[in-house]
């Protein structure tokens, strides 16, 4: 299940246990929330934030007995998305 579209920012608290709080049955989270800023300090705050704004509500809900995995996607890089980029690698060698 994806998260609602009007679920609104991730770091506000309240907006996480509006939409998620009821969620029942959740057993796999994939965490791949992620936000930039020019402050490294903010930047892991807000990063940090919204990934426990969403497990804690769910460990606080009607999912705290079925969630089992929580994954975390790190890195901002997804290799071989490109076929292009093959090609290109193959050509060199």
């Amino acid at each position: 299940m994806l998260l609602p579209p009007q679920l609104g920012s991730l770091t506000d608290r309240s907006n996480v246990e509006e939409a998620l709080g009821q969620l029942e049955g959740v057993a796999h989270l994939f965490h791949c929330a992620y936000t930039t800023a020019e402050d490294p300090v903010k930047d892991a705050e807000d990063n940090m934030a919204m990934l426990v704004n969403v497990v804690e509500t769910l460990e606080s809900g009607p999912s705290k007995d079925t969630l089992k995995h929580v994954y975390v996607q790190l890195g901002s890089k997804w290799y071989g998305e490109y076929s292009s980029s093959a090609s290109a690698c193959t050509a060199r060698k």
